[in-house]
């Protein structure tokens, strides 16, 4: 295995002094100390000093006089790091995504600016804070992908969590897998027993890019998706599909159950618990770890992003191809029914 190349001292010296010249440390107009004294500082060469410089000069963020040294210039570079985000994602269903965000960026010595996807006023007065970067995350069935690129087409954009659409990827993207969680998924719940597993999803049927996941999944799994052994239920199928919950429950009905959403995964069970109380008891895996998966006497499994983790990474690259992540899976219900 080929381990990527650590960073060189220049590049650390770089990133260092230009996150603290955005975060404010340094104000336009100040004065960088002298190179022997930013030398010691780091513990590096006075060379490796001055290549540092040439980039940052590079990037806008010195200004150099031939009399007096290196001073930080008063370009809109250097004001505050400010980073938007547009996202469909709300606190109440996800409440350490937000905190894992604004811990993030906060580090970094900058401001988040959160706005929702369907609000373009909103957008708009985001942009108006010039931005450094933009991160998208949202659900394709919200908002369209062409009218995204048309508002942010003057800020460079990172796709964050998600891409949902039939495009090609994006050049920009921190990702995580849903198609490898599906699969690690799908081989746990086999693991531990369980032959005919149910995947609910947000609609009465998945979307294109979806159905492409959970077909790619359950190849790599094993499991043809659509067969008894890995099926599909809406969330709403209860009052608008009822045939299908027949078809599903009556006879072998699922033991396990996958939910790309704790609240959805929640939810669902009183109505099996109504309608099916054989099932009441299967198995349970949603996904974020979020507070709906936590409450006592109805706790089940998840899978955990780790979202300070994966927001204090993709802040502090530039990215300029597409990153996967993979969550961690939170066990907590040992339940079977078979």
């Amino acid at each position: 295995m080929v381990l990527p190349a650590a960073p060189s001292k220049t590049n650390l010296v770089v990133k260092t002094l230009e996150t603290e010249i955005r975060s404010g440390r340094f104000a336009p107009g100040d004065k960088l100390p002298s190179m022997r004294v930013l030398g010691e500082r780091f513990k590096v060469s006075t060379m490796v000093m001055h290549q540092a410089a040439v980039i940052l000069e590079e990037k806008g963020l010195l200004t150099r006089s031939s009399r007096c040294g290196l001073f930080i210039t008063d370009a809109p570079e250097c004001r505050r790091l400010v980073i938007g985000v547009v996202t469909t994602i709300l606190p109440q269903f996800m409440d350490h995504y937000y905190e894992g965000l604004f811990a993030a960026i906060s580090a970094a010595g900058g401001v988040a600016i959160p706005v929702l996807a369907g609000k373009e006023n909103d957008i708009r007065n985001m942009l108006a804070q010039n931005p450094s970067r933009v991160f998208i995350d949202v659900d394709s069935g919200c908002c369209s992908l062409p009218r995204l690129k048309r508002l942010l087409e003057k800020v460079p954009v990172t796709f964050f969590n998600r891409f949902e659409w039939n495009e090609p990827l994006p050049d920009s993207g921190f990702l995580l897998d849903y198609t490898g969680m599906t699969v690690h998924a799908l081989r746990h719940l086999r693991e531990r027993g369980h032959s005919r597993i149910l995947f609910l999803g947000h609609l009465n049927e998945p979307l294109p890019f979806k159905l492409r996941q959970l077909r790619e999944a359950g190849r790599i799994a094993g499991i043809e998706f659509g067969s008894p052994e890995f099926q599909y239920c809406g969330r709403f199928d209860f009052e608008n599909n009822p045939e299908r919950i027949v078809k599903i429950f009556k006879k072998n009905p699922p033991t396990a159950l996958f939910c790309r959403s704790d609240y959805l995964a929640f939810e669902f069970n009183p109505k099996i618990e109504a309608f099916y109380p054989g099932c009441a008891g299967m198995e349970r895996i949603g996904c974020f770890n979020t507070m709906w998966s936590r409450i006592p006497k109805h706790e089940f499994s998840t899978y955990d992003p780790q979202w300070p983790d994966v927001w204090k990474q993709a802040v502090a690259e530039q990215r300029s191809d597409v990153e996967w992540f993979m969550p961690k899976l939170i066990e907590r219900n040992g339940k079977i029914n078979r």
